[in-house]
């Protein structure tokens, strides 16, 4: 079919070489034999006939879109609108070719263009979603979330994974951990091979304190071809933590530590851990990682509380120990850092 048809067209054409219609009819039925490259030469033919011959700009948009060009389709759309006094419908696919490139201020200017003008199109509403998440204005894009699903129960649009994965991390961004469960598990339902959303979910159950649950997705990520990232054996740790797991709290932040040498907090949170193994501080097992935390730190002002933890610690060691010199060096730092701090004042009087 497609045959007879190029062939009767390309008869046409001969009989008018300077058709532009006719060349990008030969362009389009390439096309939807999927021979991109002739089809992107006739659509460019069209032009060389006639450079302001909008809808070969469109045709070449398509295609670039097809093949993951994204860039020149953007670049073709934008040609197409200008030359076909901003058509509504090439409006629409220019705002997602920009969303899909990431340029989401240009694609929120360009759909609510298209929204002043028609709101018919709930599909808009799901990209401002989209686009506003992106950009951080998470109470913009929940109010767009709320509106393309409210509608699409009555139109009936389909769904897309995403829809409910954005609207799950919008609602987790503004705090409302309990309801960005629903939709994330709603994603995972829908599409099993998303496993990075058991870190997102393990993230809302942290943050509800829910520690068991968190752990949970934890190590269904862990599990997965995705894996843990360093960032999540942090959370994980803390989570074991919590819930007095302090064994594979241990090992976790070991973990964590191996991969991050230089961050000081996981040094911080297995030195906690590990008081929890020698509550009497006798056997000094989290003094190394006390000592190495206070070393990478950069930021004293913003670490005060956790170095008053930590040289109290050592100065508590060290008396311990009998070693008052070092005693009265960690009191020190706990006093310079904080001076009406009861500990180090009685500490430091009764090494006089």
């Amino acid at each position: 079919m497609v045959v007879r048809q190029l062939s009767n067209t390309k008869k046409a054409q001969s009989a008018d070489p300077k058709s532009c219609l006719a060349t990008l009819r030969i362009g389009q039925l390439y096309g939807r034999s999927k021979n991109f490259p002739l089809a992107i030469e006739f659509y460019n033919n069209a032009l060389s006939i006639d450079s302001s011959f909008a809808p070969s700009y469109r045709e070449l948009a398509e295609i670039y879109y097809k093949a993951g060009q994204i860039e020149r389709a953007k670049a073709r759309y934008k040609k197409f609108l200008e030359l076909s006094s901003n058509n509504l419908e090439a409006r629409r696919r220019y705002a997602s070719f920009l969303y899909l490139n990431k340029n989401y201020d240009e694609a929120i200017i360009q759909l609510q263009q298209v929204r002043n003008v028609d709101t018919s199109y709930n599909v808009v509403n799901r990209l401002l979603a989209f686009s506003y998440f992106e950009n951080g204005k998470f109470n913009e894009a929940l109010t767009f979330s709320n509106l393309f699903f409210n509608r699409q129960i009555t139109e009936k649009n389909k769904l897309l994974v995403d829809d409910y994965i954005y609207k799950g991390k919008t609602l987790s961004k503004i705090g409302k951990d309990s309801l960005a469960v629903i939709e994330l598990v709603k994603a995972i339902e829908m599409d099993t091979s998303k496993s990075e959303l058991f870190g997102d979910l393990a993230v809302s159950y942290t943050k509800m304190k829910k520690f068991p649950d968190a752990i949970k997705f934890y190590e269904l990520k862990q599990s997965s071809k995705k894996g843990l990232s360093s960032s999540d054996f942090y959370a994980l740790g803390k989570c074991y933590y919590f819930t007095k797991n302090f064994e594979k709290a241990d090992t976790t932040f070991g973990t964590f530590i191996s991969l991050n040498s230089k961050v000081p907090n996981g040094f911080l949170w297995r030195a906690k851990t590990k008081t929890n193994f020698d509550p009497d501080s006798k056997l000094g097992l989290a003094k190394p990682f006390y000592e190495k935390y206070i070393e990478r730190v950069t930021d004293k002002e913003k670490e005060k509380r956790d170095l008053i933890e930590a040289y109290s610690y050592l100065g508590y060691y060290y008396f311990l120990q009998k070693d008052n010199e070092n005693a009265k060096v960690n009191w020190l730092k706990v006093k310079e850092i904080d001076p009406n701090n009861e500990k180090a004042i009685k500490a430091l009087s009764n090494s006089k």
